[in-house]
């Protein structure tokens, strides 16, 4: 029988344990009209998802579908209403949106310098989105707990679920107006009830697994490469004798897995918008398969590419969840393969069949892809340790014992990392950067930025003359004559030259830049703690030329 007051003793100390990492800070960088995050929502891009929710879908970035956009948009307006009261946060909400829709259909750089005047107004719309996103990581963290409470109990889903809640990935991510800890959240929920499912032959927990599922693919595509081939394997699960148990009876009949399945296939076309906006739908996936891939591939679709592909996944596997409970994690999900394949296919599958669906066709990995990978890991490595101690006798208990302990000590970095990682987040150098620029640069003069991604949300003066270029641009602007000042950001891959280089491929904008018109006057980094990602920072570095 299991112990119900210790499963829910364990689960409220993880989840209070997420909550406080991940809202810990939640403000930092406000008031401002901007929000640091690479790829993060725009706070007006979400509002006016859901002011247009049936409509045509141009309001929203290509880059995800509208469902968490929509509902970031609703829990902004509803903190507004909270904050200002029903009149005020229409007004200010209307300020803000006439604002936006004067701009680009994705705000740009100039447009968010616009919303100067608003800036009230977009810290609280900022600081809702990422108290939501913090909500979805502590989501994450539950999920984690209940689906290894399903496979293993709750001593092992006691670890699990804290060697998640103190990942310093999900936990800066829980910070930022991304939609990674939200899809996260939602498969995690749908692993844990369809391990339910199985389990006892729930048909609530079937449905609202397929529910979950569907809803953390309409928030970011890539997450159905974690059910992909794991269709078939729940369906084999649910239909044989005794789910995943070894001996049982057949717990769900075939026709309640087609009706549940036919849910999900009616509600995840509703949530991409397709009946209101077919074209809008159509030009989303053009571009996730398309220009939203193609200039980023690093490896060639050869075998010799997909090894160098999944060796730096590896690399970033260790980075993020740390080298003992990467090596645990792997060694556990081999063991789980070979002795309860039934278990592996609710957490190894999804996982490998993740980076085969997804990572490996396009090419290319960031940290942030592997984040399900990451968060999947810890679940073998928690059964793996808690198995051994169980099952350990003699003087074999004693080492079972001590890499129990070892493992749980091998978490005290992780958690410092996240300490560290949200004592940070307000010492920007973009931060910093921009008010020494605001001090500095003269009325009239004139700026060129060459822009690395993390640099699109740098405040320049609103004084000088700016010229702004993507570092991806294969021609610079012709100019009359050189600018006083340059400026370049890049991600802190060169912490030990003298000076920070233009992001290849990029050409130095001016021939004398280097040379002896231009001199390196300024650098702004992270600290150097800064948590770092096979030399990749989550802030940039940025320096800053001055004309002799």
């Amino acid at each position: 029988m299991p112990n119900r007051r210790l499963d829910r003793l364990l689960l409220a100390v993880v989840l209070l344990l997420s909550l406080a990492l991940n809202l810990t800070g939640i403000g930092y960088q406000q008031p401002s009209h901007w929000d640091p995050a690479v790829d993060g929502v725009h706070p007006t891009l979400a509002l006016d998802a859901w002011e247009n929710l049936f409509g045509e879908r141009h309001v929203v970035s290509l880059k995800y579908p509208r469902t968490h956009v929509a509902l970031m948009g609703a829990w902004e307006r509803a903190w507004l209403v909270l904050r200002f009261g029903v009149d005020g946060a229409r007004e200010r909400a209307d300020a803000v949106m006439e604002i936006y829709r004067s701009a680009p259909a994705t705000p740009t750089v100039d447009a968010r310098e616009r919303f100067a005047s608003e800036r009230e107004t977009l810290s609280e719309m900022i600081l809702a989105g990422r108290v939501l996103s913090a909500l979805f990581g502590a989501l994450a963290v539950a999920g984690v707990f209940l689906l290894t409470r399903e496979l293993a109990g709750a001593a092992a889903a006691g670890l699990a679920g804290l060697a998640v809640a103190v990942a310093d990935p999900l936990v800066y991510y829980a910070h930022t107006l991304n939609v990674d800890a939200p899809y996260v959240g939602w498969a995690m929920l749908a692993l844990a009830l369809l391990a339910r499912a199985v389990r006892t032959g729930g048909t609530c927990a079937l449905v609202g697994s397929i529910v979950a599922a569907t809803l953390s693919g309409a928030t970011k595509d890539q997450a159905f490469g974690l059910f992909l081939l794991l269709v078939p394997a729940a369906v084999f699960l649910l239909l044989r004798p005794g789910g995943l148990a070894v001996e049982g009876r057949a717990r769900v009949r075939l026709r309640t897995i087609v009706a549940a399945g036919a849910a999900g296939a009616i509600l995840y076309p509703l949530l991409l918008g397709l009946p209101f906006d077919p074209e809008g739908v159509r030009t989303h996936f053009e571009h996730i398969f398309g220009e939203g891939v193609t200039p980023y591939r690093t490896h060639p679709a050869t075998f010799a590419g997909q090894v160098g592909l999944l060796h730096e996944s590896l690399l970033h596997l260790a980075a993020m969840v740390g080298l003992p409970w990467l090596v645990l994690g792997a060694a556990g999900a081999l063991l789980l393969v070979v002795r309860e394949p039934r278990k592996a296919a609710l957490v190894v599958l999804p996982a490998a069949a993740y980076h085969a669906s997804f990572v490996a066709p396009i090419g290319y990995v960031y940290m942030r892809f592997l984040l399900p990978v990451a968060v999947l890991l810890p679940i073998p490595a928690a059964m793996l340790v808690v198995a051994a101690v169980r099952g350990a006798r003699g003087r074999r208990r004693w080492i079972a014992a001590a890499v129990a302990v070892a493992a749980v000590l091998a978490l005290a970095p992780r958690m410092r990392q996240s300490v560290r990682l949200v004592e940070l987040l307000p010492a920007d150098p973009r931060v910093e950067a921009a008010r020494w620029l605001d001090e500095t640069v003269g009325e009239g003069e004139s700026i060129l930025a060459l822009l690395e991604v993390p640099l699109h949300n740098l405040e320049l003066p609103r004084d000088a003359v700016v010229h702004r270029v993507p570092a991806q641009a294969p021609v610079l602007p012709a100019l009359e004559r050189p600018t006083d000042w340059y400026v370049v950001s890049t991600f802190d891959r060169h912490r030990s030259a003298e000076e920070p280089r233009p992001p290849a491929p990029a050409p130095p904008p001016s021939t004398h830049l280097f040379g002896r018109e231009y001199e390196l006057v300024e650098v702004f980094r992270p600290a150097a703690d800064h948590p770092v990602r096979r030399g990749a920072t989550f802030q940039p570095t940025i320096g800053v030329y001055r004309r002799r």
